[in-house]
């Protein structure tokens, strides 16, 4: 599970780094290959990290009309 302020992902270039963190706890994540699924980050709402080979994406995906009016 994905603590609050701690980084999902990071990536470190050069004495640099980037990350992507997230406010709250968050559940378990399904994976699949290079990409993880947190489900429910928010009520109907998923949160998808992909990592390739120039570091990573995310992506939010709302699964429902009235959320995404939001």
């Amino acid at each position: 599970m994905g603590s609050a302020g701690e980084p999902l992902a990071k990536i470190v270039q050069n004495g640099h780094e980037v990350g992507l963190g997230w406010e709250s706890d968050l559940p378990e994540p399904v994976v699949d290959g290079a990409t993880l699924t947190y489900p429910n980050v928010l009520p109907d709402v998923d949160l998808k990290l992909e990592a390739n080979l120039k570091g990573f994406s995310e992506l939010l995906v709302v699964k429902t009309p009235e959320v995404a009016a939001h």
